[in-house]
Formats: structure tokens, sequence, C-alpha cells
């Protein structure tokens, strides 16, 4: 419902300044399917998808499995799975959502501090998605596979530069397709603010990750590094350290 833009607008307006990302980088990634027609313009690999609304034909050429989500949703509300045409005929919808392809492949997220002289990649996250057909965001780990993080990283920076400039903490979900190449990987969507996975990067990064924040948008440049062990988070915020 624009909160988030809104509440940075009121800032702005009051000579403050933001550490989260501009009102106008908000309102098109809180979008999913302006963020996504956005990044396919820039080359960036999305899933294939379209706007759906009850009564609309979908193309006879449209893949299914597919996911059907809210386009300003957040936290995997409203989430589902759609296996065939039938199963959306049935679907009780009252405002326009997205349809987009699923993508098999390993949930990853990839967190970056923002600034006017550019962006800081932490490390990549895996997510834990239910299986249930809802895809109910359950938490995460870090730090993940060398390959996979290298394919992340690759991906995050490419969508990061699909923007002009951004700045403040920005989050980029993706998926890692199963060709070890890369070839099949795709971002899902673009978050404007602070994650879930900050409550795990905040314990697995040395330096304190708000004054980061902070550096970032005053234009200083940050040098962040990391434990060796490795942490476990959940949706609630719990984190789990485990040392090898």
């Amino acid at each position: 419902d624009d909160h988030l833009s809104t509440f940075a607008e009121r800032v702005l307006a009051e000579g403050g300044k933001l550490l989260s990302p501009s009102p106008e980088f908000i309102r098109l990634t809180a979008n999913k399917h302006r963020t996504a027609q956005w990044l396919a313009n820039a080359r960036v690999p999305t899933p294939r998808g379209l706007v759906f609304s009850p009564g609309n034909t979908v193309p006879s050429d449209f893949p299914f499995p597919a996911v059907l989500k809210p386009i300003g949703g957040a936290g995997s509300l409203d989430i589902q799975r759609i296996d065939n045409l039938a199963r959306l005929s049935s679907i009780a919808t009252t405002s326009p959502v997205r349809l987009e392809q699923y993508q098999v492949g390993t949930p990853v997220s990839v967190a970056a501090i923002c600034g006017p002289h550019g962006y800081t990649l932490l490390p990549p996250c895996s997510q834990r998605i239910s299986d249930t057909g809802d895809f109910a965001y359950l938490g995460g780990a870090c730090p993940i596979a060398t390959p996979l993080a290298e394919r992340a990283n690759r991906l995050a920076e490419r969508t990061l530069r699909a923007f002009r400039r951004p700045t403040g903490y920005v989050g980029v979900d993706m998926v890692l397709g199963e060709d070890h190449s890369g070839a099949g990987d795709v971002v899902i969507e673009v978050n404007p603010r602070l994650t879930t996975s900050y409550v795990g990067l905040r314990r697995i990064v040395r330096e304190n990750l708000a004054g980061a924040m902070l550096s970032a948008v005053r234009g200083e440049h940050i040098e962040l590094s990391t434990y060796p062990h490795r942490v476990e988070f959940s949706a609630d915020g719990k984190v789990n350290i485990l040392f090898e």
C-alpha cells in the first residue's frame, strides 16, 4: 500500500537524509511486475510473466507450473503455485496479480549496502522455502558454497547496475538454476529495505552493518570482513552460530 515510499518521502520533506533507497526506487521495486520488466529491459534474466486479471486470456504457450503472486506483496504473503490452466481458472482474485513461470533451482538472496559511490555486496545466503505450494519463507543460512556464491554475486551485480545508483540496503532474491554455468539463474524480486537475512548477516560480518550503512550513505568507502563460522536463521529472527 505504498507505506514505505510514503515514509521515505516524509523524511525528505522534513529535510532528513535517508538510509533507505529513494522513494522512486521503492515504488519501482515494490511493484513486482514493473521490476521484472525493468530488469528484462536491462538484459537481467527474470522469469517469464504477465499481469493476470479474472477473465483474462493466458497465452496458450505459457509454461506451467507457474507462481501467482500479488503485484505489491511482501513476505511471501498470498503466493501460490499453479500447476495448470484449469487451476488458474478457479482462482478468485479481485485485483490484478502477477503470473510467472516457476523456476527450478536453489533460492538465494544477496544483500547490498549502497551509496553514492557504489555498492558493497554482503555474503549470499541460502533461503529455506516451504514446499507446500505457498512458498512461505522459513529462514536461511550463510555462507553458501563458493560456486553458488560466485554466481549469486554476479547476478546481484547485474541487477544493481540496472538501476540508477541505488542507495541504502537492498536485497536481491534469485533462483540459481541447475546449470552450473549459471545459464538458468534468474532474479525473482528486489527488496528496497532491510530483509530477514540481516539478522544472520550481522552475526557473520565482523563490522557493524548499521555503521556501514551510515558510512555508505555519507559517500565513504566501506570494507567488510567475515567470521569463519556459519549461521542459520529463522523467519522470526532466531540465529544459530555453527562452529566447524
